[in-house]
């Protein structure tokens, strides 16, 4: 009898405890209107391990959106650093890390990792157009990688431009407000979103936090299998390698 309560309370505790999150990336959809700038999209994570980096790459079509604004979200701690780059005008790739001390960035959970913003090209056609989420890492303290049970990628719903030629926010300057010789005649509007223009490239003056700076030395990206088009979870990445990278430096220090 004895036995059998004590396997019973086992088994109960076992049952009310809750189970490890999954090691998983999901992008959100949205929608927005052929020549609206800033339409923003949410990465999030779950990880069942304290982790020190993560890496993440977004595809789409550079001919009629581009990415800008990349941002750390509540899912990561402070102190880290956030790279975002597009090397070529159809990829957004995202870095998270904190090479100061190996420290780690995001604990053991899930929530909203990073935020960024795409500009719709005019010429956008109108309606669904997927992002691509893919050559997702998550990174120990070691440099190892975890591996990735699943990753959704997102939707970008193009809706026509209004039939007078404007955005989705044209009702502000039609009131007589603060849009009349205001932000829509080249003034504050728009001021800060100059730096990506719709091209994909970079913006050096920093507005939209993307960085052209490699982060890893030549000798750390030998063996790399993350700028293959590897599936989520297969080769650790550019960021797994470059931590490696750092903890064979460091130890060459000891």
């Amino acid at each position: 009898m004895r036995t059998f309560a004590m396997a019973f309370a086992l088994s109960l505790a076992a049952w009310s405890t809750p189970a490890a999150a999954a090691n998983t990336y999901s992008l959100s959809s949205a929608i927005g209107s052929q020549g609206e700038e800033g339409v923003g999209f949410t990465v999030e994570i779950s990880n069942d391990e304290d982790l020190v980096g993560l890496e993440f790459h977004v595809g789409f079509n550079g001919a009629h959106f581009a990415a800008k604004n990349a941002q750390a979200s509540t899912h990561i701690t402070d102190p880290s650093y956030l790279i975002a780059n597009t090397p070529n005008p159809d990829e957004l790739i995202v870095l998270v890390f904190d090479l100061g001390a190996l420290a780690v960035i995001a604990e053991v959970g899930s929530g909203p990792v990073t935020t960024f913003e795409i500009n719709i090209a005019e010429t956008a056609p109108v309606g669904d157009h997927i992002l691509e989420l893919y050559g997702c890492v998550m990174s120990r303290s070691d440099g190892t990688g975890l591996t990735i049970e699943s990753t959704s990628s997102g939707t970008l719903t193009v809706e026509a431009m209004s039939s007078d030629g404007g955005s989705t926010d044209t009702g502000a300057a039609d009131d007589g407000g603060t849009d009349a010789g205001g932000t829509d005649d080249g003034g504050t509007g728009g001021g800060a979103d100059t730096g990506t223009d719709g091209s994909g490239g970079t913006d050096d003056a920093g507005d939209d936090g993307f960085v052209d700076e490699p982060i890893l030395e030549d000798d750390d990206k030998d063996g790399c299998a993350c700028a293959s088009g590897t599936a989520p979870g297969m080769g650790l990445g550019w960021l797994a390698v470059g931590l490696l990278g750092l903890i064979r430096r460091r130890k060459g220090q000891a």
